[in-house]
């Protein structure tokens, strides 16, 4: 039987999360603007495309490790190295932990991070239910989920990616989750990705053949390290994502500012 307990220091956190939850709450389907105190803008209009990425027969397969009693493909994760550094919120990272459950944290160990976290708390900023668990993180699609039939998780680096970027050029990290279902309930058939763009900084999430997708819930966005900061385009809600379904996140940072970092 599955249960998770929330870690000691959530009293502590909880004002934390309420200062930082002040107008970064979209649930509607349809943003065109909405900024986090950071200052990453979310929205899903023109300048956010859809191109879905299919990366189900190149992409290199990702092994999930199981953090407890339950399958691997049902609470797990597995550590991928980044071929460039991704940025979040003004951090560096070159690895992330993905999770069985539709989301990615930034640690670098399944130590500091297990994937196990199923339960999709919201609003964002919320403290994660597992007791290895990064607070920084993206919830691409998270509920509580496993692997379907053929259900499979892939990870891609393209030096110039397919779906062009905010700068010309410029390269991208793709994880796809393809054939996963809720949680005891087999054929849901989710399909959905994340694209990391390495230059621009941009945050992309995509749904394949979204029109015929309607969720039980589910909660997609991101929040920071410090849960100070949060930004959301769903929160734990049933949903019909329409056709093309997608939400972007577009940095605040000048692109030119990676050349100080060293990454160029």
């Amino acid at each position: 039987m599955k249960q998770q307990t929330k870690p000691l220091l959530l009293s502590s956190l909880l004002l934390i999360s309420l200062n930082g939850w002040s107008g970064s709450l979209w649930a509607q389907r349809s943003v065109e603007f909405a900024e986090d105190t950071f200052g990453y803008t979310l929205r899903n209009d023109a300048q956010c495309a859809y191109q879905w990425l299919d990366i189900s027969a190149t992409g290199q397969s990702i092994t999930l490790q199981a953090s407890g009693a339950e399958p691997a493909d049902d609470d797990g994760g597995a550590v991928i190295n980044l071929t460039e550094p991704f940025e979040f919120y003004a951090t560096p990272y070159q690895q992330v932990v993905v999770s069985s459950n539709g989301y990615i944290a930034f640690a670098d160990s399944l130590q500091e991070e297990n994937g196990a976290d199923y339960s999709n708390d919201c609003p964002l900023p919320a403290v994660p239910d597992n007791g290895a668990a990064r607070l920084g993180r993206i919830a691409v699609f998270h509920d509580d989920l496993q692997a379907g039939s053929g259900g499979q998780i892939r990870h891609a680096y393209q030096a110039s990616c397919q779906r062009p970027g905010p700068v010309a050029g410029e390269s991208c990290t793709i994880i796809q989750w393809q054939n996963w279902d809720y949680h005891n309930n087999t054929g849901s058939n989710i399909a959905f990705e994340l694209l990391l763009y390495h230059h621009s900084r941009e945050i992309v999430a995509q749904y394949d053949n979204s029109g015929a997708l309607a969720t039980l819930s589910v909660t997609m966005g991101m929040q920071n390290p410090a849960l100070s900061n949060a930004s959301m385009f769903q929160c734990n809600q049933a949903m019909a994502l329409p056709s093309e379904g997608r939400w972007c996140m577009a940095s605040p940072q000048d692109p030119e500012s990676l050349l100080s970092t060293g990454f160029e």
